[in-house]
């Protein structure tokens, strides 16, 4: 089962400044001897760190072995404690210090202030779940701490969940709610998937490596190179570089929360951490109305319920309870609020940080694109950061609305609406036995039509022929005659069109369908 193949969180401007991709493989054990003895003793080989201790405890934690013996490298980790993550410092992670103490700064300094918000209760659900709590930091260099957090792989949420496994470890996904999104629910599924891959390797490097490109790759790497040692396949090149460089990422982070200080981000203000209770409901509540009648800002009410994507809390599946997360102390005031801040079953209720991606093609702009939406320009340039003097690539990637306004029923919890509908000319439904009587104008058409005659009929259709092949002549097809090395990725980019539009125009089932000299039809929009 693959999470996903890639992690598309992380942007560019993640990847530390300078960094040679192929240097990894040329790295000896030499010159992680020599990174070792400059960093001391502490971080000269790998240690278990057990995270029994409290939340924060410094980076240098119990080591693995009797006496303090030092493990020699991964393959020790097979037999660690379940509550143990090998710690080990090389060039890789020092790299990564320096992206997040230097060009990285302003993003981990937010993904530090946001991170007490959900520490206690992500750490508190990974110890009952018999995990190790340094697990967090998988959710910092994923997501930063954000639930709106969106990939280009479609992976949401804290954990980054693609929908897939999301709905494998039975979180809800659908129009109204995305469980991704939710702090508690998604971490408990995060421990889930961890517990399975360290079940299966035995080794926290390579479960996380898992988690990043998905353990059937893993696994068959490991097989078939007769090794445990994350770092000896990333030396090797066995790994894809994402994967390669997400390890020391996640070690780089854990160093640094754990001691922000020592590394220089002493200044960061910390928000305080998530202070909620519970309270049960009877029937579907909307969020926002609820918080003004409780008194509340709706952002607060919506980061205590973040999974709820329209604003509104429909009734779980098999259950007549609904328990929705109130602030401390507001039990009551929500209580009292129930009847008034039900929800309405026949309104439309609009996703909210919900988006998918369009890939500007040649000849479009934001008015056309908003158009093809049914939403305003203004909403295109918002969700995309952009001004009314930016312009618009060909290729480049927008952000749009996923889906369309949504109504919560008695019988379904969420009715789809399309945004952009035809134009409706009769509300009477085509399969009605109602029929309305016909005008006196249309039976007096009727009874004209009836008397033309079977020439008339004839030559109306020939000029009608006529014109639909003058109209074909007219269109211009663009045809592409395949070169030698090139293949349907370098032939959609120069067309500006998508793989999948070209593939599917010209009805191509496998790329062993494309040779030399084939003519290949460019669609057109």
């Amino acid at each position: 089962m693959m999470k996903k193949a890639t992690r598309g969180f992380t942007s560019k401007n993640d990847v530390p400044p300078n960094f040679n991709r192929s240097a990894f493989s040329r790295w000896s054990f030499s010159a992680v001897l020599a990174t070792a003895l400059l960093s001391g003793c502490a971080t000269s080989a790998v240690r278990l760190e057990g995270s029994s201790g409290s939340a924060g405890a410094s980076a240098s934690g119990a080591v693995a072995g009797s006496g303090g013996a030092v493990a020699p490298n991964d393959l020790s980790d097979s037999g660690a404690d379940l509550m143990g993550i090998p710690l080990e410092v090389n060039r890789l992670v020092l790299k990564w210090i320096d992206y997040f103490q230097g060009q990285g700064r302003p993003h981990m300094e937010r993904y530090l202030s946001r991170s007490t918000r959900y520490a206690p209760v992500m750490k508190e659900i990974l110890r009952r779940e018999g995990l190790p709590e340094d697990l967090i930091y998988i959710a910092l260099i994923e997501s930063g701490f954000s639930s709106t957090a969106h990939s280009s792989a479609s992976a949401v949420g804290y954990w980054q969940f693609i929908k897939g496994t999301g709905k494998q470890y039975r979180m809800r996904i659908d129009s109204f709610v995305d469980e991704r999104r939710d702090f508690e629910r998604s971490t408990v599924a995060a421990a889930d998937y961890f517990k399975g891959l360290y079940n299966l390797f035995g080794a926290w490097y390579l479960a996380i490596a898992s988690y990043n490109v998905g353990e059937n790759r893993v696994k068959s790497l490991v097989m078939r190179h007769k090794t445990r040692d994350f770092w000896q396949l990333a030396r090797e090149n066995k790994l894809p570089q994402e994967t390669v460089n997400y390890v020391p990422k996640f070690l780089a982070a854990r160093l640094i929360a754990k001691e922000p200080e020592k590394y220089g981000f002493g200044d960061v203000e910390y928000m305080p951490p998530l202070s909620y209770t519970t309270v049960t409901f009877s029937t579907p509540i909307d969020i926002r109305r609820l918080a003004s009648e409780m008194g509340l800002e709706y952002d607060d009410l919506r980061d205590l319920n973040p999974s709820y994507k329209r604003g509104v809390a429909p009734m779980p599946r098999g259950s007549d309870k609904l328990v929705l997360r109130v602030p401390k102390g507001d039990e009551a005031k929500a209580l009292a609020a129930a009847s008034a801040a039900a929800a309405n079953t026949t309104m439309r209720y609009v996703a909210e940080d919900d988006y998918s991606y369009y890939r500007v093609r040649r000849g479009d702009t934001v008015s056309s694109i908003a158009k093809k939406f049914n939403i305003s320009q203004a909403k295109i340039l918002q969700l995309n950061r952009m001004s009314t003097r930016s312009v618009l690539a060909v290729g480049r990637r927008l952000r749009v609305p996923s889906e369309d306004v949504a109504t919560l029923g008695p019988a379904k919890s969420s009715q789809i609406e399309t945004r952009a509908r035809p134009a409706v000319r009769d509300r009477v439904p085509s399969n009605s036995s109602i029929k309305s009587p016909p005008s006196s104008k249309m039976a007096s058409r009727q009874r004209t039509l009836s008397k033309v005659s079977e020439r008339q009929k004839a030559a109306a259709e020939r000029r009608l022929s006529a014109a639909k092949v003058r109209a074909e002549k007219k269109v211009k097809k663009t045809v592409h005659v395949v070169r030698r090395g090139e293949n349907l990725a370098v032939i959609a980019r120069k067309y500006s069109v998508s793989v999948r539009e070209l593939a599917n125009h010209n009805e191509l089932k496998k790329p062993s369908t494309l040779f030399v000299g084939k003519r290949l039809e460019i669609p057109s929009f």
